[in-house]
């Protein structure tokens, strides 16, 4: 199947989930709008998802989800839902946006790798960068240059950045240039890696092999933070999981990569999760998700690298957040992408939210249950906002 025919597919998937949802949450289609109006009048008209980046760009990205929740409410077939999520999020999570310190240029940028006081200065320094001309060659410099630090704030940076990519193959706009500024800028000062050695591994396997051997750290050792990024902290200082980067076999395509390592991802998360864990486990599926949207757009040793560091970082997650717990995996026999839709849109969490979208676009590609089992579970937990 083409990417045309995949994406064209995909939007048939969630349009007749989203019809099926109720009057109250829907409103008329962007594509009945394009009928019942001319040119002129559409070239003028806001775009929803335009107007609510613009509300919320002055957010600090660290605590700034809101970008990414609406990008994946356009998804799910709810682009009329978006400035109202925008506003709404803006009244609970507004944080202000950190200040200037030191321009990052061309020739400097290693030097201010990795430091999170510098953010005001990196997401200047690809705001630049992305308004020089092609944004997709921005990205496909950059993204290898950052797969080390996939870990980045919880795998926040690479997941903002999916997003952005995916709003800009809509639209090109400049409000979608500068998220992919902050995107990027994000993931740079966050820029964060993971243990690595170079011991050979004889044999290596699978996703759903490969997360079998995952060292599991001791419990004890995470369990004075509730913080992803703190846990992975941990990790890093964990020697053992060094080898753990050379345990997934990379020879599918990454098409089929990515959705083994989601699908293991999110076996994982309904076998293991708990109250505890929830946000942590959804973090291990959406930051594999994401790499669906990133990898058109490097060369093809480049998409490798960095699914390796994606399996890393999710492997890490699912380290730190502990598999002693064991779930009963339930049926999904009456589980409907539909209902599931409704659910997320109404919420209003921006977890839930991207989650669903996530496991929705794996489950087009991949038609087993587990997506949706996952999905149910994690709307039950994370509760709504507003």
């Amino acid at each position: 199947m083409t990417r045309l025919q995949e994406k064209t597919s995909r939007r048939r998937f969630l349009g007749d989930a989203s019809r099926t949802v109720s009057i109250a949450l829907i409103g008329p289609s962007l594509l009945g709008a394009c009928k019942m109006e001319n040119a002129a009048t559409i070239a003028v008209k806001p775009d929803p998802f335009d107007e609510a980046l613009k509300l919320m760009a002055e957010i600090a990205p660290l605590s700034n989800h809101g970008p990414m929740a609406a990008e994946a409410l356009v998804e799910l077939g709810h682009e009329d839902r978006v400035i109202e999520f925008a506003k709404l999020y803006n009244r609970y999570y507004a944080s202000s946006y950190p200040v200037k310190t030191k321009e990052v240029t061309d020739s400097n940028w290693k030097d201010a790798i990795g430091e999170r006081t510098r953010l005001a200065d990196w997401v200047a320094f690809f705001e630049k960068q992305t308004n020089k001309g092609d944004w997709k060659k921005v990205v496909s410099l950059w993204v290898p240059r950052l797969a080390p630090g996939y870990s980045a704030a919880a795998a926040h940076g690479v997941i903002r950045t999916g997003h952005a990519i995916r709003s800009l193959e809509r639209a090109e706009t400049d409000v979608r240039l500068q998220e992919l500024g902050q995107a990027l800028g994000y993931w740079a000062a966050y820029f964060h890696k993971l243990p690595e050695n170079n011991n050979k591994i004889e044999v290596q396997w699978p996703a759903d092999g490969a997360i079998g051997t995952i060292p599991m750290i001791d419990q004890k050792r995470v369990s004075h933070t509730r913080s992803i990024m703190g846990k992975l902290e941990v990790v890093t200082e964990w020697e053992e999981f060094g080898s753990v980067i050379n345990m997934l076999d990379l020879s599918p395509s990454p098409e089929k990569l990515i959705s083994d390592l989601t699908e293991t991802f999110a076996g994982a998360y309904i076998k293991h999760v708990t109250k505890d864990n929830c946000v942590s486990m959804i973090h291990s599926v959406t930051g594999t998700a994401m790499l669906r949207s990133i990898v058109p757009h490097v060369a093809s040793d480049d998409a490798k690298d960095l699914i390796r560091y994606a399996w890393q970082t999710a492997a890490a997650i699912y380290s730190a957040s502990g598999n002693e717990t064991v779930n009963k995996v339930p049926p999904a026999t009456d589980l409907k992408p539909a209902d599931l839709v409704k659910r997320a849109v109404a919420s209003n969490e921006v977890h839930a939210i991207k989650f669903t979208e996530a496991c929705l676009r794996e489950y087009e590609l991949n038609r087993i249950p587990v997506f949706l089992i996952a999905i149910d579970d994690a709307l039950g937990r994370l509760g709504s906002v507003g």
